[in-house]
């Protein structure tokens, strides 16, 4: 069978394995009330199931396991082992809710040995920064730190329809198709095996309808384990260029490009949070899909906005790969923060969200904020004072 044709199948395999779930889970939710309940902080409307993740897992598994008969797909049992931790942890998340701490013991176990016994590790920072190979302990916590970063970055960015899903399609697609044309067709069999289990969700939880479904903290864990998986095997094959047809002078620079609205996202919430001295994981309504219905739009366009500003923004990080990484991250941060901060800008000027908000801090740098009426009052008496001083004096 020829390896275009193995792509093909293993897509339509975890495209229908998870389109044929779906209706099932649907279903047992609702008999078992395993629903998504809105709250002050949700962007949902309504009680909606949360175990759409389980049929991404299947669909993502029974295909990688038909096409692992054809090509063999590396480390595949330590993957799946992985993925199936990752599976009933967030299984028990959506089902009983679990603290912070307790998901995080779980999520340090798998990432430590994803990077000790698969070796799924960075081994070299490409020159950033002057680095080039670092040694392996620094080697073993960075790795692991950038995987618990990108484990929760993509569950953090799960809170409208589509969204998670819709940009794990494109940022599979985009791993899968230079894995693809570099010869990794293994690597390549994971991405768009991926595609193929978060198309038939995002069929049924962009649609809505009878089965619409979200896919919890069990789907968006498995993808950013996987996704930590596909940056690495990224970035160590760029360190070999003449074995490849295709590589990349930046991977560093251009794997944060292709993953920039989760992990800006993550950071921009995270600092917004430290901000006010409240926790990291506290729940907020403070991401930028947040701003985007905040301005009134919905789900469907909001979504829509972020996902194809992201497929422009990867074309463009791969076009200036040859500016280094200093040079290209500095670009990927200046225009994504500048792009970001837009819809903040707006609710500001406009005033649309309350300021009393317990849910929501809009933050815009100083010199751009908004001057209301009350300040313009502070601003004057200061100024009055310091007058009076000046003449007393």
């Amino acid at each position: 069978m020829s390896v275009v044709l193995i792509h093909v199948v293993t897509i339509l395999v975890s495209l229908f394995v998870t389109m044929v779930c779906i209706p099932t889970l649907v279903v047992i939710s609702k008999e078992k009330k395993l629903f998504d309940e809105p709250n002050g902080r949700s962007a949902a409307a309504v009680v909606v199931p949360t175990l759409g993740g389980l049929a991404v897992y299947l669909g993502f598994v029974v295909s990688l396991t038909i096409s692992h008969s054809w090509i063999s797909t590396p480390n595949l049992a330590l993957i799946f082992g992985c993925l199936t931790m990752m599976l009933f942890l967030g299984l028990k998340d959506d089902i009983l809710v679990l603290s912070p701490s307790k998901k995080l013991v779980v999520q340090l176990f798998v990432a430590a040995l994803l990077v000790v016994a698969g070796d799924f590790r960075f081994t070299s920072f490409h020159g950033f920064l002057g680095i080039d190979i670092i040694p392996y302990w620094a080697s073993f916590l960075v790795s692991v730190f950038a995987c618990i970063v990108i484990i929760n970055a993509f569950n953090l960015i799960d809170g409208i329809d589509g969204l998670a899903s819709g940009l794990s399609i494109i940022i599979s697609a985009t791993f899968g198709a230079w894995f693809a044309i570099n010869g990794r067709v293994g690597y390549s069999l994971y991405c768009f095996s991926l595609v193929g289990a978060l198309v038939g969700f995002f069929y049924f939880n962009f649609k809505g309808g009878k089965n619409k479904i979200f896919m919890g903290d069990t789907g968006s864990m498995l993808i950013g384990t996987i996704m930590y998986i596909f940056v690495v095997v990224f970035n160590q094959m760029n360190l070999s260029p003449e074995n490849l047809t295709y590589a990349v002078s930046s991977a560093p620079a251009i794997s944060f490009g292709i993953l920039i609205y989760p992990l800006y996202d993550v950071l921009r919430v995270f600092t917004i949070r430290a901000i006010h001295k409240k926790s990291p994981m506290s729940p907020d309504k403070n991401h930028i899909h947040h701003r985007m219905l905040a301005l009134g739009l919905t789900h469907h366009k909001a979504t829509a906005i972020i996902i194809s500003f992201n497929i422009v923004f990867i074309i463009s990080v791969f076009a200036l790969h040859g500016l280094g990484n200093e040079l290209l991250m500095l670009y990927i941060l200046v225009v994504f923060a500048s792009a970001s901060m837009i819809p903040s800008l707006i609710i500001d000027r406009k005033e649309l969200v309350s300021p009393d908000d317990p849910f929501q801090t809009v933050v815009v740098p100083p010199g751009l904020k908004k001057k209301r009426p009350t300040e313009n009052c502070v601003v004057k008496k200061k100024k009055a004072k310091k007058r009076e001083k000046v003449l007393e004096y």
